[in-house]
């Protein structure tokens, strides 16, 4: 499995998937700025995963409402990491936003 996984990779080019992963990112930052919450800058992280955080922290239920839309992030202290993979587009990142402002209300 790890030689076909390797191969896939390399077929599917690591630089592009640098770019895909990074879309969805700049993304999460966009959408993390316009909702309060802040990121490091752009200089400042890597392409394929995010944390954002709010002034406010995390809201008790964030993750049991996350769960429960089917939405896989990681909380980290203060900090929601969020790591897309090749499979998600922009509709899992807007539906990320609609639960964390859901859970602000």
């Amino acid at each position: 499995m790890a030689i076909a996984a390797l191969r896939q990779i390399l077929a599917w080019n690591v630089t592009r998937i640098e770019q895909a992963l990074s879309f969805l990112t700049e993304r999460v930052a966009d959408l993390a700025a316009q909702n309060g919450y802040s990121v490091l800058p752009r200089s400042e992280r890597c392409g394929h995963m995010i944390g954002i955080r709010h002034r406010a922290g995390i809201p008790a239920k964030l993750a049991v409402s996350l769960k429960e839309a089917n939405v896989f992030v990681s909380i980290r202290g203060d900090s929601i990491r969020v790591a897309p993979h090749l499979y998600n587009d922009l509709s899992d990142i807007e539906r990320l936003f609609e639960v964390l402002r859901a859970s602000r209300n």
